[in-house]
């Protein structure tokens, strides 16, 4: 599986390449939707804030419908979608191969930005997507690595590259994860961190992560430590000594999924969830 998402119920959805399923939090299915051929490859799963159900696919932007048991297309965007994310009007923010796109599910209206992404921020393909508490979006993938825009006449407010003054060690960045003045970059070549004050950047690899290990989504572990979700298992990071280890070496379990690919993590409360590339795992 490489998507997961917990409903308001507690029930579980699960995709994968070529389909979705709900279970109950004991992981007995309850339901499956039928995957067409025309839907193409599953790329993302987003829950919104009024409890919609959205699908990125390779062959469009879908929304799923549990009470009917149907995958419904979106007209708008007939197109290769790949994330989404939602800002804090409701919007949804979706990467495309016709670059990054708005919708608003209420009004039906779209809105591309695809020469501007490129030519001010020289981001070519994006990788992730995230809204932060100030309500800004931040913009992740190949080219000149980071962008953050908002939905202004002004768009794209500063970009983070190899360059002065930020001087990010990688161009790809597959994860982001905002946290005050810290900005944390999950890359093929470790965590990056960078100090949006400051506008400093360092790159650090988690002790016994390996250098083409790649980190897939970071999230807040607790208030002083980052739980990463890479190619090479889950590693918990310190935000202060920016030092790291395995989970099992951190939490005493000796269990950090090593040598599987931990495409995406789950929590609620005490529990997380893991989506691999060998399967869903729990941890209590």
């Amino acid at each position: 599986w490489s998507q997961i998402l917990q409903l308001e119920n507690g029930n579980l959805l699960l995709g994968n390449a070529y389909g979705v399923e709900l279970r109950s939090q004991n992981g007995s299915v309850k339901q499956r939707l039928s995957w067409q051929g025309s839907y193409g490859r599953l790329n993302a799963l987003f829950l919104d804030s009024q409890q919609r159900i959205w699908v990125a696919a390779s062959k469009g932007f879908y929304r799923v419908n549990l009470e009917s048991n149907r995958i419904e297309p979106v007209a708008e965007i007939p197109f290769f979608t790949s994330v989404i994310t939602e800002d804090l009007k409701g919007n949804l923010w979706i990467a495309s191969k016709q670059g990054l796109l708005k919708w608003s599910p209420s009004s039906r209206k779209l809105i591309q930005y695809k020469e501007q992404l490129k030519l001010k921020a020289g981001i070519e393909y994006i990788n992730a997507l995230q809204v932060d508490s100030n309500g800004l979006i931040w913009v992740g993938g190949t080219g000149h690595s980071l962008a953050v825009v908002a939905d202004s006449p002004e768009f794209i407010l500063d970009s983070f590259s190899a360059s002065e003054p930020y001087k990010l060690s990688d161009s790809m960045v597959w994860a982001i994860l905002a946290d005050g003045e810290m900005l944390w970059l999950g890359t093929d070549s470790g965590l990056l961190a960078v100090n949006r004050n400051t506008q400093q950047s360092q790159t650090t690899l988690p002790k016994g992560m390996e250098v083409n290990d790649s980190i897939y989504k970071i999230d807040n572990l607790d208030q002083n430590h980052l739980l990463l979700s890479t190619t090479n298992g889950l590693f918990v990071m310190n935000k202060q000594t920016l030092e790291g280890q395995p989970l099992g070496d951190w939490n005493g379990s000796g269990q950090s999924l090593s040598h599987k690919t931990v495409i995406t993590a789950l929590n609620e409360g005490n529990l997380w969830w893991f989506a691999t590339s060998s399967g869903l795992y729990e941890w209590d």
